[in-house]
């Protein structure tokens, strides 16, 4: 079939408590799956972050709040609970009307996003 149905996916993480990186080494036939989902996750997340600075510079907490939101889902999808958690305080913060507290969260989200897009790549190359 060339895919995993999600349902699969879904089912190992909850069994297995594992994020779902692991969970697609776990289950895929294809070594390039993984290749993929982390060059997919790298792309996505790369234009949120842009996303995040655009708005926080133009003072736009709903564009902060929108773009935190889908990073943090998709930082979840990844297994990066940790940033997940940072993506949704300063999404917490934008849409609060706390502006001011999320640009100060952003500058420590923007750095560890780094290190996930770091430590995805290791995985990957590990793979």
């Amino acid at each position: 079939m060339g895919f995993m149905p999600l349902i699969w996916l879904r089912v190992a993480v909850v069994c297995y408590g594992v994020g779902l990186l692991y969970s697609l080494l776990l289950l895929s036939k294809r070594g390039n799956l993984l290749a993929k989902v982390v060059g997919l996750y790298a792309s996505s997340s790369l234009s949120l972050t842009d996303a995040l600075r655009t708005s926080a510079l133009s003072q736009d907490a709903e564009g902060v709040r929108q773009a935190a939101h889908a990073l943090k889902s998709s930082s979840a999808n990844v297994g990066a609970m940790a940033f997940a958690e940072l993506c949704k305080d300063v999404e917490l913060a934008a849409a609060g009307g706390n502006l001011d507290h999320a640009c100060l969260l952003l500058e420590g989200l923007l750095a560890e996003h780094q290190k996930v897009l770091l430590a995805l790549e290791a995985q990957d190359l590990a793979a």
